[in-house]
């Protein structure tokens, strides 16, 4: 069994598509896992993502941000 230490990061409709375009994924997912390898390799991300999760993703305190849209963002 595999225990990921994630931390949530919710988006509105129109971020979370940017998001995905930025990683290939369809644009219309509602989910979006990355971790510091994803993202070194599309450092557009950077953008969405805090400095604290940054450093917790680099100090492995976490595995994974996780995007996820909702409708009551």
């Amino acid at each position: 069994m595999n225990i990921y230490r994630v931390v949530l990061s919710i988006q509105d409709y129109d971020t979370m598509e940017k998001i995905n375009k930025i990683t290939g994924s369809c644009e219309f997912n509602d989910e979006n896992w990355v971790n510091l390898e994803v993202i070194q390799e599309y450092p557009k991300l950077l953008e969405y993502i805090t400095d604290e999760e940054l450093n917790a993703l680099k100090n492995k305190e976490i595995d994974t941000v996780v995007f996820t849209a909702l409708s009551s963002v």
